[in-house]
């Protein structure tokens, strides 16, 4: 930890001896910056990472493995992100009028408030829209590959993963070194058997 009455050179110097992400409120000189980015690109801990989900989880854990360094693989099985909270006809989850059960205060994140008139329960779809604007701040986007079931994750190796995604017929496989879960909780409706 970097005591408070360091200046913010010296705070630069402390911060490039470090090999962790630092938070942005540290990050003051331009130069080190540029260091900090050369140092994640290069750096032989760097994996590829697949992320299995452009909802909440899958969208917020592809903005952290960039930060970190990684070189993240979003699929998403839909045409577009959202997860649980994405409306539509085809591959909907919510009903339209759905409105979030925490304010946009308690479900914003961290690094990218709500603005004052989603202070309330937002829409789904108004949540939804958050998150585009949130993959449009950070870059995310481009990293997320829409319409990308994945079919079978195996482990080939210690450290390694074979990720087979895509549609029957035109499914493709790919190495890599971590595999995440994103895909919520209820991808599969649940319907109970009636007499």
């Amino acid at each position: 930890m970097i005591p408070s009455n360091t200046t913010e050179k010296q705070q630069g110097r402390i911060q490039a001896r470090s090999c962790h992400p630092l938070p942005k409120s540290v990050e003051v000189n331009p130069v080190f910056n540029q260091a900090k980015k050369f140092f994640q690109m290069t750096h032989p801990l760097r994996k590829k990472v697949a992320v299995i989900g452009a909802g909440v989880s899958g969208l917020v854990t592809v903005k952290e493995l960039l930060e970190a360094g990684h070189e993240p693989v979003c699929l998403e099985r839909a045409e577009n992100l959202g997860g649980v909270f994405r409306f539509g006809e085809k591959d909907g989850v919510v009903w339209e009028s759905c409105r979030l059960t925490s304010s946009g205060y308690l479900t914003a994140f961290s690094d990218f408030p709500v603005s004052a008139d989603r202070a309330g329960h937002m829409r789904a779809g108004e949540y939804v829209d958050y998150l585009e604007e949130y993959c449009s701040e950070f870059g995310l986007l481009k990293h997320v590959q829409f319409n990308q079931p994945v079919q079978l994750v195996t482990r080939e190796d210690p450290g390694r993963w074979l990720v087979t995604y895509g549609h029957p017929g035109s499914e493709r496989t790919e190495a890599v070194e971590a595999v995440v879960g994103g895909s919520g909780l209820h991808p599969q409706p649940q319907r109970p058997e009636g007499p």
